[in-house]
């Protein structure tokens, strides 16, 4: 039991420095890389100091010290992760810094008692307070985490982007309830029960390190929009002369194409249409474009198509559904929200309305509510 749990606690080092050596390979970082460094290096500081515990000496100080940024620096993880525009600035990182204070007052303490410089009663005491503020700031991190998830769920969100979400959240909910709910029945050291709790750590360790990584790699290709490293603000960026023609090309390999029609269409299939990275794709849209998202870009084009189809008499008996899936949308809400978000009605009134435009009365030159009705296709 005791060599299972040293190899569990040894994987998240593992994996924690190869996360750190990809990181190193990547040649734009933005915040959220640089948050997800900080943390796979502390994750692997502290499950050192774990294993090696005694053998590092007086050092085994310095190393809890490095490994105070785990929860707190994971919390900018998630900030970067599931909030768009500047994910985090300079308040956020002194937050965070200060949810490491306890813990390095911690650290500090035990290489006081070590030393004999305080007596036991008062390093007891102190030692008692610093961990409920450990405690309490710690659960105050962990909640904020697991918000920053949820805030900004938006219905318009792609596929993958849900599941992503949906994966991210479930996995860190389960293994934050596994570390502290975990209670051991017995206080007998030499018990397989008590190696219960190191295990669950070790393992949910190791299992957010590998669905964190996958969201990190998921935002690098699926930006939500161009994130910048913290203490680089600068004037609003604008878009240059390659972000226009990219912008260019981008408007026409989706409407020659048609490709809005299909319901899975990602930011990755435009890419690899165009021949270029993902980022820049996202960056012609947002920037050159001047469109919120890349789903509310290729919603404009599925809207004006759903519209179109809505106007021909020849498709009237055509139900709503149908309509929308012939507009590439996947499922009849989506359709329903991403129309009336546009136009202000939802897909029935609208073809409602074109219906009662059609069959009205004409004004004496037989003219006016013609145009109003092709104007309301046009729009």
């Amino acid at each position: 039991m005791d060599l299972l749990v040293t190899l569990f606690q040894f994987a998240p080092v593992a994996v924690g420095l190869g996360w750190l050596f990809v990181l190193l390979a990547t040649p734009r970082k933005t915040a959220l890389h640089l948050a997800w460094g900080v943390f796979c290096g502390s994750l692997c500081l502290m499950f050192v100091r774990v294993v090696m515990g005694e053998e590092l000496g007086i050092y085994r100080y310095l190393v809890g010290v490095g490994a105070c940024a785990t929860c707190n620096v994971f919390w900018l993880v998630s900030r970067a992760l599931f909030r768009s525009g500047r994910v985090f600035g300079s308040p956020h990182i002194l937050f965070a810094a200060a949810m490491s204070a306890p813990v390095v007052l911690g650290q500090f303490m035990q290489l006081v008692s070590a030393r004999d410089l305080l007596g036991e009663p008062l390093y007891r005491l102190a030692s008692g307070g610093i961990a409920q503020w450990v405690q309490l700031l710690g659960s105050g991190v962990l909640l904020l985490t697991f918000w920053e998830g949820l805030r900004e769920w938006r219905s318009d969100f792609s596929a993958d982007e849900r599941r992503m979400r949906r994966v991210f959240l479930s996995t860190y909910a389960g293994c934050v309830l596994a570390c502290t709910l975990w209670t051991s029945p017995t206080d007998d050291l030499a018990s397989p029960l008590m190696k219960i709790g190191p295990l669950l750590d070790a393992v949910s360790a190791l299992v957010m390190l590998m669905v964190a990584g996958y969201a990190v790699r998921f935002r690098a290709r699926h930006p939500l929009v161009d994130q910048v490293a913290p203490g680089s603000a600068g004037p609003e960026r604008v878009p240059d002369e390659d972000d226009l023609a990219l912008a260019r090309r981008v408007e026409s390999c989706v409407r020659d194409r048609l490709l809005y029609l299909q319901p899975e269409l990602k930011v990755a299939d435009l890419a690899e249409a165009l021949a270029t990275a993902e980022y820049r794709v996202s960056r012609a849209i947002t920037l050159g474009l001047g469109h919120a998202n890349f789903n509310r870009f290729i919603n404009g084009y599925r809207i004006d198509h759903a519209k179109r189809q809505l106007g021909e008499a020849s498709l009237r008996s055509r139900s709503i559904l149908a309509i929308g899936i012939d507009s590439g949308f996947a499922s009849i809400g989506p359709f329903n929200r991403a129309f009336k978000a546009s136009t202000g009605l939802t897909p029935s009134a609208f073809r409602q309305e074109l219906l009662v435009a059609t069959t009205a009365p004409l004004t004496a030159n037989g003219v006016a509510v013609q145009a109003d009705w092709s104007e309301k296709c046009a729009m």
